[in-house]
């Protein structure tokens, strides 16, 4: 779900008896969770920029927008982490199933580009409705 939040997709295999694939899934939206998911991500990115932004003062745009990036090396990390252990396996009589994020849209997306924009949008937002405006 952190994942699918980041419109990564999750990679799910299967093997029985030497027949099956692979295919990609998100579980948000359609028969799955609420599409609402979408948003907890934003929200938290965008006030922990606010925060990082407000913890350093800035006053000018470009400086709250430099400050909120400051979330992105704890979420990269976070997401590579995730991009491990986030893996689901089983086996039995002969037959495997398998799920996990997909690897590059999870280190580019969900710890990146998320992290990135919406940081420093929440940077950006501590700048100008900060004290000193």
């Amino acid at each position: 779900m952190f994942f699918n939040s980041h419109l990564v997709d999750t990679v799910l295999e299967a093997d029985v008896l030497g027949f099956g694939g692979s295919s990609t899934v998100s579980f948000i939206g359609g028969d799955g969770f609420t599409p609402l998911l979408y948003l907890i991500p934003v929200a938290l990115l965008v006030g922990s920029g606010l925060a990082v932004g407000r913890s350093q003062g800035v006053t000018e745009t470009a400086d709250g927008a430099v400050a909120g990036v400051f979330v992105l090396p704890p979420y990269l990390v976070l997401s590579a982490v995730g991009t491990v252990v986030f893996r689901v396996s089983t086996e039995a009589l002969g037959s495997s199933f398998s799920g996990q994020p997909e690897p590059l849209p999870a280190i580019l997306l969900a710890g990146i580009v998320f992290p990135a924009v919406f940081g420093a949008i929440g940077g950006i937002v501590a700048a100008n409705t900060g004290t000193g405006q």
